[in-house]
């Protein structure tokens, strides 16, 4: 058996330029997520203190960082009903596009 070696910029090393586009398409998505995720909690707090609380409890994974604050419960019931409502947006989403002949895509463009 012969192995054949290949220098870090032969073709067979590096990524094609289509998977290289997904890659890069990927970190925006994530990138433009969190960003917004980021965005909400200024948006959502009375104040800017409470932010601040609220990104350092976030950080250290503490949820007692407020005195003030409250655990965050779910009944069986609300969990239930969440688990429902996304299974219902992922098939009107996803069914309708599968059967549209469409190439058929998770994220859509």
């Amino acid at each position: 058996m012969s192995t054949t070696r290949h220098s870090p910029d032969s073709p067979a090393r590096r990524p094609s330029s289509g998977m290289r586009r997904g890659m890069l398409r990927l970190f925006s998505l994530l990138l433009t997520f969190h960003v917004v995720a980021l965005a909400w909690i200024f948006f959502r707090c009375e104040s800017l203190e409470k932010a601040q609380v609220f990104l350092r409890g976030l950080v250290a994974w503490q949820t007692d960082t407020d005195p003030g604050a409250r655990p965050v419960t779910f009944s069986r019931t609300e969990i239930d009903a969440a688990i429902l409502l996304i299974i219902q947006l992922v098939v009107c989403v996803d069914l309708p596009q599968a059967r549209s002949g469409h190439k058929h895509e998770v994220v859509l463009r």
